[in-house]
């Protein structure tokens, strides 16, 4: 198994793969530590992560994007992986198309195949535009 458990903090992601027996995890080693490309401290990124096969997607809620542009703080993203076979790859930082600030957009986040769900719990929707 490459990738079942997780440590995080605000800037760094760790994977460890584990050695199960008797279906109990009886060694841990670690894999590799994997960062945003853009990192930045209190952005806490690994706050979420879901993984399915050979992708993960971390979500990192208090994420400040300056482009493009509004210029928000804590908005969030969303970052997803791919494992090559020897490392944890980036492919892509996802925005919500109508960031604002606080939304924490990350805060939760889910993949199956290629779907992926993305929350963002202090969005302020409203239906009138």
């Amino acid at each position: 198994m490459h990738s079942s458990t997780i440590s995080c903090c605000s800037r760094a992601l760790t994977f460890i793969s584990l050695a199960a027996l008797g279906g109990l995890a009886s060694a841990q080693t670690l894999q590799t530590k994997i960062t945003a490309g853009d990192a930045a401290n209190s952005d806490f990124f690994g706050t979420s992560v879901a993984i399915d096969g050979d992708y993960a997607i971390v979500g990192a809620p208090n994420e400040d994007t300056a482009s493009p542009s509004p210029n928000t703080t804590n908005n969030g993203a969303a970052y997803i992986y791919h494992w090559n076979g020897s490392a944890w790859v980036q492919q892509v930082k996802l925005l919500a198309f109508d960031r604002a600030n606080n939304d924490l957009y990350g805060a939760s986040v889910a993949i199956s195949g290629n779907v992926v769900a993305i929350g963002s719990p202090d969005d302020v929707f409203s239906p009138f535009g």
